[in-house]
């Protein structure tokens, strides 16, 4: 998570509050409505800078919270008590089921190197990076990410 602060007080899309982020990513936000400000502030890094998404010209003012459907107590508790705990690495090789990976090539938050060593961890995974995607690839890139998803469950025979 501090790889993702880091981009987030480097970026020069967005001026964010430094002391809020830490507080966001270091899982102290003092409560949901900091948690929620400290978010409006980087929801732009969310998706490319220079994307060919059909979403990529989307409005950020007002925050679309109701697009995201996020629930902040939720990833308040998540990001505080989760986050700093969560690691199932080790038991990604007792997954048999056909697993799709998705990513896109721009997310800050869970990169690609992390999406590579998922897919190295279960045996019976697939890939799919998403070149002109950040953090939604569904949001994204619509059209290739239901293509790809239809494409997985049909060879996987769902």
């Amino acid at each position: 998570m501090m790889s993702a602060l880091k981009i987030v007080l480097t970026s020069h899309r967005i001026r964010p509050n430094k002391d809020r982020q830490v507080r966001l990513w270091s899982g102290s936000a003092r409560d949901n409505s900091d948690f929620k400000a400290s978010f409006e502030e980087i929801v732009e890094l969310y998706t490319p800078e220079k994307s060919s998404a059909t979403n990529s010209t989307r409005e950020f003012e007002g925050w679309p919270a109701r697009e995201y459907n996020l629930h902040f107590g939720t990833h308040n508790f998540a990001f505080s008590h989760n986050l700093p705990r969560f690691d199932v690495r080790p038991q990604l090789g007792r997954i048999t089921a056909p697993t799709l990976i998705v990513v896109g090539r721009h997310d800050f938050v869970a990169p690609v190197t992390a999406s590579e060593e998922i897919r190295a961890g279960i045996p019976t995974s697939q890939l799919a990076i998403f070149e002109n995607s950040g953090h939604s690839p569904p949001t994204d890139e619509p059209e290739a990410f239901r293509k790809r998803v239809l494409d997985f469950l049909s060879f996987s025979g769902f």
